[in-house]
């Protein structure tokens, strides 16, 4: 962050320069003369205010900072649950068709008839179901 690190070297010279300046009414000539006392006086008046200022851009800098990754998170929590719901609904679909995807001769529901129209039906019904289960719980707002 670029902006942030400017604001921090900013900060640091007005920070200097306002000690800087708490030091110069200690000499014996500015002692002497009310005029330069009122003058550093009103300077280093002045470097407190622009040192508080970057102070609260700074902190204002961080907070939009902190709101734009918080956005940025919660768009990846979405996509996430997204994938999270695909999986759910794809897993026991997955189980299903590797099931009967084995090679086996011996699989008492290939000798049904209409068996493959029955496993079609089965997949239907258990993706209709979650997704239905899943509408309901509110998963898809």
């Amino acid at each position: 962050m670029n902006i942030k690190r400017d604001l921090v070297a900013i900060f640091g010279v007005l920070e200097d320069e306002y000690y800087s300046i708490g030091f110069l009414p200690e000499l014996r000539l500015i002692r002497r003369t009310a005029k330069y006392r009122e003058r550093i006086t009103e300077i280093a008046r002045g470097l407190e205010h622009l040192k508080n200022t970057v102070e609260r851009i700074e902190d204002r800098l961080e907070s939009i900072h902190r709101q734009y990754t918080l956005s940025l998170q919660e768009t990846f929590n979405k996509r996430l649950s997204i994938l999270t719901i695909l999986q759910a609904i794809f897993v026991p679909l997955t189980l299903i068709a590797g099931i009967y995807g084995m090679n086996f001769e011996i699989m008492p529901e290939l000798k049904f008839e209409r068996g493959y129209f029955w496993i079609l039906g089965l997949m239907a019904l258990i993706a209709g179901s979650e997704l239905l289960y899943f509408h309901r719980r509110g998963w898809f707002k």
